[in-house]
């Protein structure tokens, strides 16, 4: 399938605009293509954690859009993340309430591989994040993002490593079992670990802060909501309270998804 891809940056945001900036050099224009796929750069006024829609972002037209971020917060060291944008629960920073964009599981797993490939020579960890803050909205989203202070921000190398590697990204294969993830803190190193040494690949994950509010219909909505449909729910088994876990297996399994404890996939892992 050829895709047109958006790469979204806020003029507010300097590691968006540091990782616009190499994009544009890289390629030498605002729009260029990505193996088979047609591709531009949109830059934006505002913050993108309110966007309503795709015109909002720039990214009418596109069928996919990847935004470039800073990464501020956990882990407060120099890091380069990746997730889906959404919320499980209240909605505290952009987006609506237990509403979700839709995943790219595949995307996000190859970029959390090709960047952990160049990580230590540029100082930085690679790490899934949870769905967490906005926007909200029902096209195939991503961020990438670079942090977690200012002079990481401006980092052109480690900025260099994300947009590389989402670009490749688009030009792998894009084979894996989808899945959904539970528990654990925000940056959860097991699911991480999921991403880059096995076969799966994590689209919306839940962190434990969110599992109160993770009901049935949102958890529905995350497997609808997803480019690769869910065929399996992984969990960090100690990650979450012993009712917590009753209740979200139940729900996953009656959504048709096999349970599967992160040991148990990590076990297999078979990438490395």
């Amino acid at each position: 399938m050829n895709w047109t891809i958006c790469f979204v940056a806020s003029k507010l945001d300097p590691a968006a605009m540091n990782m616009a900036s190499i994009l544009r050099d890289l390629y030498g224009s605002d729009e260029f293509r990505v193996g088979p796929h047609k591709a531009f750069i949109s830059l934006v006024e505002g913050s993108v954690l309110n966007a309503e829609s795709l015109g909002d972002l720039g990214a009418s037209g596109a069928d996919l859009s990847v935004i470039m971020s800073r990464h501020s917060g956990t882990p407060g060291s120099p890091v380069i993340t990746t997730h889906v944008p959404g919320n499980f629960g209240e909605a505290k920073f952009g987006g609506q309430p237990q509403d979700l964009s839709t995943s790219m599981p595949n995307f996000m797993k190859h970029f959390l591989m090709e960047a952990s490939v160049g990580c230590e020579a540029v100082g930085y960890a690679v790490e899934l994040e949870p769905t967490h803050h906005g926007p909200s909205m029902d096209t195939p989203i991503a961020f990438v993002e670079v942090g977690s202070e200012e002079w990481n921000w401006l980092d052109e190398r480690a900025c260099g490593l994300a947009v590389k590697s989402a670009v490749r990204a688009f030009s792998k294969d894009w084979r894996f079992t989808s899945a959904l993830a539970f528990g654990g803190p925000h940056i959860n190193p097991k699911f991480t670990r999921v991403e880059t040494f096995t076969g799966y690949a994590i689209g919306h994950a839940v962190r434990k802060f969110d599992a109160d509010a993770a009901d049935e219909e949102v958890i529905q909505l995350a497997v609808e909501r997803s480019l690769e449909r869910p065929q399996v729910a992984i969990f960090d088994w100690k990650g979450l309270k012993g009712a917590q876990k009753a209740r979200l297996v139940s729900i996953v399994e009656g959504l048709g998804l096999k349970v599967l404890k992160a040991r148990d996939a990590l076990r297999g892992a078979d990438l490395k």
